[in-house]
Protein backbone atom coordinates (compact mmCIF):
# COMPACT_ATOMS: atom_id res chain seq x y z
CA UNK A 1 0.00 0.00 0.00
CA UNK A 2 1.58 3.25 -1.10
CA UNK A 3 0.93 6.44 1.13
CA UNK A 4 0.62 9.86 -0.01
CA UNK A 5 3.29 12.40 0.91
CA UNK A 6 0.68 14.31 3.67
CA UNK A 7 0.83 10.60 5.51
CA UNK A 8 4.59 10.22 5.79
CA UNK A 9 5.91 12.06 8.96
CA UNK A 10 9.59 12.63 8.17
CA UNK A 11 11.61 13.65 11.65
CA UNK A 12 15.08 15.77 9.98
CA UNK A 13 18.09 14.82 12.11
CA UNK A 14 20.81 17.63 12.24
CA UNK A 15 24.60 17.43 13.60
CA UNK A 16 26.16 20.11 14.17
CA UNK A 17 30.16 20.12 14.40
CA UNK A 18 31.36 22.27 16.72
CA UNK A 19 34.73 21.17 16.59
CA UNK A 20 37.39 20.09 13.98
CA UNK A 21 38.36 17.44 16.18
CA UNK A 22 34.43 15.34 16.52
CA UNK A 23 35.08 11.74 16.92
CA UNK A 24 32.60 10.03 14.95
CA UNK A 25 31.85 6.66 16.40
CA UNK A 26 32.45 3.32 13.76
CA UNK A 27 29.63 1.17 13.61
CA UNK A 28 29.52 -2.58 14.92
CA UNK A 29 30.20 -4.72 12.42
CA UNK A 30 28.13 -7.75 12.36
CA UNK A 31 30.45 -10.88 12.27
CA UNK A 32 28.40 -12.59 9.63
CA UNK A 33 28.16 -9.92 7.42
CA UNK A 34 30.95 -8.67 4.71
CA UNK A 35 30.69 -5.39 3.04
CA UNK A 36 32.41 -2.37 1.52
CA UNK A 37 31.47 1.24 0.85
CA UNK A 38 32.95 2.69 -2.19
CA UNK A 39 31.87 5.67 -4.46
CA UNK A 40 28.65 4.93 -6.61
CA UNK A 41 29.01 4.44 -10.01
CA UNK A 42 26.39 4.76 -13.21
CA UNK A 43 27.05 0.89 -13.58
CA UNK A 44 25.32 0.54 -10.13
CA UNK A 45 22.02 1.42 -11.39
CA UNK A 46 20.62 -2.02 -12.44
CA UNK A 47 21.57 -3.71 -8.98
CA UNK A 48 20.28 -0.41 -6.94
CA UNK A 49 16.96 -0.65 -8.66
CA UNK A 50 16.72 -4.80 -8.18
CA UNK A 51 18.26 -4.56 -4.72
CA UNK A 52 17.10 -1.32 -3.24
CA UNK A 53 14.51 0.38 -5.42
CA UNK A 54 12.28 -1.69 -6.88
CA UNK A 55 9.34 0.92 -7.19
CA UNK A 56 11.60 3.05 -9.34
CA UNK A 57 12.42 2.59 -13.08
CA UNK A 58 16.30 2.32 -13.92
CA UNK A 59 16.29 5.59 -15.81
CA UNK A 60 15.04 7.18 -12.22
CA UNK A 61 18.14 5.26 -10.35
CA UNK A 62 20.45 6.83 -13.46
CA UNK A 63 19.07 10.01 -12.55
CA UNK A 64 20.07 9.30 -8.19
CA UNK A 65 23.85 8.26 -9.75
CA UNK A 66 24.28 11.08 -12.59
CA UNK A 67 23.42 13.66 -9.68
CA UNK A 68 26.71 11.67 -7.11
CA UNK A 69 28.32 11.75 -10.13
CA UNK A 70 28.61 15.82 -10.64
CA UNK A 71 28.52 16.19 -6.90
CA UNK A 72 31.70 14.23 -6.79
CA UNK A 73 33.15 16.08 -9.82
CA UNK A 74 32.04 19.72 -8.27
CA UNK A 75 33.26 18.44 -5.08
CA UNK A 76 30.31 19.54 -3.60
CA UNK A 77 29.30 15.62 -2.32
CA UNK A 78 29.26 12.17 -3.41
CA UNK A 79 27.45 8.95 -3.21
CA UNK A 80 28.54 5.72 -1.97
CA UNK A 81 27.21 2.45 -2.21
CA UNK A 82 27.79 -0.84 0.18
CA UNK A 83 28.85 -3.52 -1.72
CA UNK A 84 28.54 -7.14 -0.32
CA UNK A 85 28.97 -9.73 -3.43
CA UNK A 86 30.39 -8.34 -5.52
CA UNK A 87 26.83 -6.02 -5.66
CA UNK A 88 25.12 -2.69 -4.35
CA UNK A 89 22.92 -3.26 -1.40
CA UNK A 90 22.72 0.39 -0.68
CA UNK A 91 23.19 4.00 -1.26
CA UNK A 92 23.40 7.04 0.22
CA UNK A 93 23.99 10.34 -0.87
CA UNK A 94 25.82 13.47 0.39
CA UNK A 95 25.43 17.21 -1.06
CA UNK A 96 27.07 19.89 0.56
CA UNK A 97 24.88 23.61 0.49
CA UNK A 98 25.81 27.27 1.49
CA UNK A 99 23.88 26.59 5.16
CA UNK A 100 24.40 22.74 5.18
CA UNK A 101 25.15 19.47 4.12
CA UNK A 102 22.48 16.54 3.84
CA UNK A 103 22.60 13.03 3.43
CA UNK A 104 19.84 11.92 0.95
CA UNK A 105 18.62 9.38 -0.46
CA UNK A 106 19.80 6.57 2.32
CA UNK A 107 18.29 3.43 1.64
CA UNK A 108 19.73 -0.34 1.87
CA UNK A 109 18.44 -3.36 0.22
CA UNK A 110 15.25 -4.40 2.82
CA UNK A 111 16.84 -8.01 3.69
CA UNK A 112 19.95 -6.73 4.87
CA UNK A 113 18.21 -3.94 7.05
CA UNK A 114 19.41 -3.73 10.83
CA UNK A 115 22.37 -5.23 10.47
CA UNK A 116 24.64 -1.99 10.37
CA UNK A 117 24.95 -0.93 7.06
CA UNK A 118 22.95 2.21 7.08
CA UNK A 119 25.09 3.07 10.01
CA UNK A 120 28.13 2.77 8.68
CA UNK A 121 26.88 4.74 5.19
CA UNK A 122 25.98 7.86 7.77
CA UNK A 123 29.62 7.66 9.60
CA UNK A 124 31.00 7.69 6.14
CA UNK A 125 28.85 10.30 4.78
CA UNK A 126 29.35 12.28 7.95
CA UNK A 127 33.25 12.21 7.99
CA UNK A 128 33.15 13.33 4.42
CA UNK A 129 30.91 15.79 5.38
CA UNK A 130 33.33 17.02 8.08
CA UNK A 131 36.43 16.68 5.18
CA UNK A 132 34.61 18.89 2.88
CA UNK A 133 34.33 21.80 5.83
CA UNK A 134 30.52 21.26 6.55
CA UNK A 135 29.77 22.70 9.84
CA UNK A 136 26.02 21.19 10.25
CA UNK A 137 24.59 18.00 8.39
CA UNK A 138 20.94 17.26 8.04
CA UNK A 139 19.82 13.97 7.16
CA UNK A 140 15.84 13.74 6.24
CA UNK A 141 14.32 10.16 8.09
CA UNK A 142 10.55 8.51 7.36
CA UNK A 143 9.77 8.87 11.17
CA UNK A 144 8.19 5.42 11.43
CA UNK A 145 11.49 4.05 10.37
CA UNK A 146 12.63 3.08 13.35
CA UNK A 147 16.10 1.29 12.57
CA UNK A 148 17.63 4.66 10.42
CA UNK A 149 16.05 7.29 13.17
CA UNK A 150 18.27 5.01 15.48
CA UNK A 151 20.81 4.73 13.44
CA UNK A 152 21.10 8.58 12.77
CA UNK A 153 21.35 9.22 16.83
CA UNK A 154 23.76 6.48 17.23
CA UNK A 155 26.02 8.70 15.05
CA UNK A 156 25.19 11.64 17.16
CA UNK A 157 21.89 13.22 15.72
CA UNK A 158 19.71 15.47 17.43
CA UNK A 159 15.85 14.86 15.65
CA UNK A 160 13.49 17.76 15.54
CA UNK A 161 10.18 16.86 13.83
CA UNK A 162 9.47 18.89 10.62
Amino acid sequence: MQRSLLDKAVAFVRLYFLRNDMEITEPKAHPSLVFALRPAQLTDAFALQRNCWPQRTLEQVGVVLQQAERLAQQKRGLGVVAERDGEACAFGLLALFPRAAEISDLIVSAELRGRGIGTALIAFLTQEAQRLGATCLEIGVESARAGALSATRFCGGACHSG
